[in-house]
């Protein structure tokens, strides 16, 4: 494959979750099908152990058909916010985290 064609493939590849559940494995076969190198053949055999035949995780729960938030993005940003309001230089031991983290939880009403 050309350069250009393996970056296809791969992009096609890391979307296999955005299918419905039932089509991944289909379509992962279908481009297992087309690795016509080594290295190709090794990257299909790990997002098969990693993802498609994972021992915890099923097909379903790789999937993000439909899913409205498929992303970690709301996460990321409340980490980004503590960083930034509260721990940018102060936290660098886990017990200063701690007490930050614990009176976050405290603002927010959670514990």
């Amino acid at each position: 494959m050309e350069k250009a064609s393996i970056h296809t493939y791969v992009r096609n590849m890391m979307a296999l979750p955005f299918l419905p559940a039932a089509d991944i494995e289909p379509a992962f076969q279908l481009l297992a099908l087309r690795a016509n190198s080594e290295q190709l053949s090794r990257f299909v055999h790990f997002i098969e152990e990693q993802l498609i035949n994972h021992a915890i995780f099923d097909i379903d729960s790789l999937s993000v058909y439909g899913v409205s938030v498929r992303t970690n993005n709301d996460t990321e940003g409340w980490h980004q916010s503590l960083n930034r309001k509260q721990c940018s230089r102060c936290c660098q031991t886990l017990s200063p985290m701690a007490i930050i983290l614990s009176n976050w939880l405290l603002f927010l009403k959670i514990v």
